[in-house]
């Protein structure tokens, strides 16, 4: 196959981005790289490129799920892989030697990586299902049950927070901004800006916040049922002593009041 060749360093740099999330069209770009190679070497299990991009998010699921299970450093080296994602992604990060997956697991394992490549180009999964299930000849059950594997596997590679993408389309306007001022492309400066304008909302007001220094605050009291607590709830006759007493109460320090 040929693959982009990455050097060491950019390799590095391939896995710090994926790190914080950049999806594979946003790494070509940062690398300089050709996107329709980069993207096919990055969907590749043997790909140097692949492994690189995907290391960060095995070794950040490994930890959670060894954190998650509350083991010591000395049984996450001995821990039990016992669902089909963490065996999967025990063998992706380095944990499990490749003959600890069966035949079927490695054919998940193609069956994913195809999925999240889909996935990423077409972004629905109704679309992805219908995909999976025309190529591998196999039922809508098993082609969800794929993408629930992939989830659990590529997970944190598929979700990225509104602050993240905001953050990542700051940088490529800041970079077709470079571009234009190098190339004097007067029209594309003007659309870089505008895209800055729109991407933080400098076009419009800022809201007005309402005046909380003479705001009337009150606490808040929280109630639970006795039986909820595992308690048995009052009589009438034991709420109605309850009434009474305050009752009574208030009318004393009424009576205090109406003294002084």
């Amino acid at each position: 196959m040929n693959w982009p060749k990455l050097s060491e360093e950019e390799l590095q740099m391939l896995e710090d981005l994926a790190a914080v999330f950049f999806t594979e069209r946003q790494c070509a770009i940062v690398l300089e790289q050709e996107e329709k190679a980069f993207i096919s070497a990055a969907s590749n299990p043997i790909s140097p490129i692949y492994k690189s991009y995907h290391k960060a998010s095995w070794k950040n699921y490994y930890k959670t799920m060894s954190s998650k299970r509350q083991l010591t450093k000395h049984k996450v080296d001995h821990l039990g892989f016992n669902t089909d994602a963490e065996k999967i992604i025990g063998y992706l990060d380095g944990s499990l030697p490749k003959e600890s997956l069966n035949r079927k697991l490695v054919e998940k394992l193609d069956r994913i990586v195809q999925a999240k490549a889909w996935l990423l180009e077409h972004k629905f999964q109704t679309k992805v299902v219908e995909m999976l299930m025309n190529h591998y000849q196999y039922s809508e059950v098993t082609a969800y049950r794929d993408l629930r594997l992939m989830e659990r596997v590529f997970g944190p590679l598929l979700r990225m927070s509104k602050d993240l993408k905001r953050a990542l389309a700051d940088e490529m306007i800041r970079q077709d901004r470079e571009l234009a001022i190098a190339k004097k492309d007067t029209k594309a400066l003007g659309a870089s800006t505008r895209n800055y304008i729109l991407l933080h909302q400098l076009d419009k007001e800022d809201p007005e916040l309402p005046d909380l220094t003479n705001f009337d605050f009150h606490p808040i009291i929280l109630a639970v049922l006795p039986e909820q607590v595992g308690q048995e709830p009052p009589s009438e006759d034991q709420l109605l002593d309850k009434v009474r007493d305050w009752w009574d109460s208030q009318s004393e320090e009424a009576q205090i009041e109406d003294d002084e």
